[in-house]
């Protein structure tokens, strides 16, 4: 993805200071070949069929990434209506998306029904007033698994499988899924395992099972991503045998679906941002940058470690570093106690790993307007979403008179 070559850094072939010369910085750049390559091994790993990939949506809504998904096969999961609506404008077909979303209102009940053609619902509030929208169609479940992520808010308890049927069957309907959702960032195998076990083992009282949904959440190691990859590979082939023995009972071939987000694009992308002053802490340095946590909130947020690197060649240093935002906003830090060498003002940075959760996340707040997003194709790079402006911190707000 990003690599060093002659001495400078690359991505997708194109270096990197070349692109923030010409786009700018704070600057997304995004490598449509690591993409590609990320989404054949997820799906080269579930050797079982029929297995559908859908890209979780959440993770990135661009809309270049979601045609270059869609152009590999890729099928795509929505958790809301703005989900679907991006995913249509990608071009998805309806059959392309499956949605499972959460404490919705008729209003987005209803343009979900009118747009996808596989909905899993949360709850059995949502399924009633699905079931009143749209009498006679066929819905998943999504479930929650007490013992396998007691925690979780999301999904019906297995206990109230039995009034989602009656629900569904008084309108003339039927539950033709069950989907699962481990949680987000997972790094545990077992979690996956244990789900599709006791979703195989529900499987039987669902006469007209369709598809058994394992859901997205696959975690990145933002510390060692080559060395710990999510093992895919692992989890289709423990898919591979209980979906054959799933399929055996029944009698007929059931889907199986998996909704990879993070794990599909986190390494495919950098943030680039260049060094505005360098300046002496306690046992550290404080290298401030023309970037914010608004531009990247994952970090603040999710309390992700982010890999910082310098893109210019300088002689190392003994002190580590935080990498600080320009606000002065206490937690505006896009990474803590980075081992960069001796940096000066001016210098090029690239976070490494900002292809989830990144842009997505950004913000107005701090009034800084958002990046500009690049991809790079065969060496080819393309603006696909401009730098924002100051108008843009204000275009929504209406001037009133008086």
């Amino acid at each position: 993805m990003i690599g060093a070559s002659d001495g400078s850094f690359a991505i997708g072939g194109r270096d990197l200071h070349s692109l923030a010369d010409r786009f700018g910085t704070p600057l997304f750049v995004y490598d449509a070949g690591a993409v590609r390559a990320a989404y054949a091994r997820v799906r080269a790993s579930f050797a079982y069929e029929p297995t559908r990939i859908h890209f979780a949506a959440v993770s990135n809504p661009n809309l270049h990434l979601l045609r270059l998904l869609r152009s590999q096969g890729a099928g795509l999961h929505a958790n809301t209506p703005g989900d679907v609506f991006c995913g249509l404008r990608a071009g998805f077909l309806p059959a392309d998306i499956v949605f499972s979303g959460t404490n919705l209102g008729e209003e987005d009940l209803a343009y979900v029904l009118g747009s996808v053609s596989h909905v899993n619902v949360d709850s059995l509030d949502d399924l009633g007033r699905a079931c009143k929208l749209a009498p006679g169609r066929a819905f998943g479940l999504r479930i929650h698994l007490e013992d396998v992520l007691p925690e979780s808010r999301v999904g019906l308890r297995e206990a109230e499988i039995d009034e989602a049927l009656r629900i569904v069957g008084a309108v003339g309907g039927q539950v033709d899924g069950l989907h699962v959702y481990c949680g987000t960032h997972g790094q545990s195998l077992e979690r996956y395992r244990a789900a599709l076990t006791r979703l195989v083992a529900l499987a039987s009282r669902l006469p007209h099972l369709a598809c058994v949904n394992l859901g997205g959440g696959f975690g990145y190691d933002y510390r060692d991503p080559e060395e710990h990859p999510f093992p895919f590979e692992d989890l289709g082939r423990a898919a591979d045998a209980a979906m054959t023995e799933c399929s055996r009972r029944a009698g007929r071939a059931i889907v199986l679906r998996a909704e990879p987000g993070r794990a599909l694009v986190a390494g495919a992308a950098v943030l680039l941002t260049r060094v505005r002053s360098v300046k002496p802490g306690h046992e550290r340095r404080y290298v401030g940058v023309d970037t914010t946590v608004a531009n990247l909130t994952s970090p603040a947020v999710h309390g992700a470690h982010r890999r910082v690197v310098s893109v210019d060649a300088r002689p190392p240093s003994p002190l580590l570093a935080d990498v600080c935002g320009c606000t002065t906003y206490s937690r505006d830090l896009l990474a803590q106690r980075a081992a960069l060498p001796e940096v000066r003002v001016g210098d090029l940075l690239a976070v490494l790993d900002a292809g989830a959760y990144g842009y997505c996340m950004s913000s107005h707040f701090l009034n800084r307007p958002r990046a500009a997003e690049v991809f790079v194709d065969a060496g080819a790079a393309t603006l696909v979403t401009r730098r924002e402006t100051y108008e843009d911190l204000v275009a929504a707000q209406l001037e009133v008179p008086g």
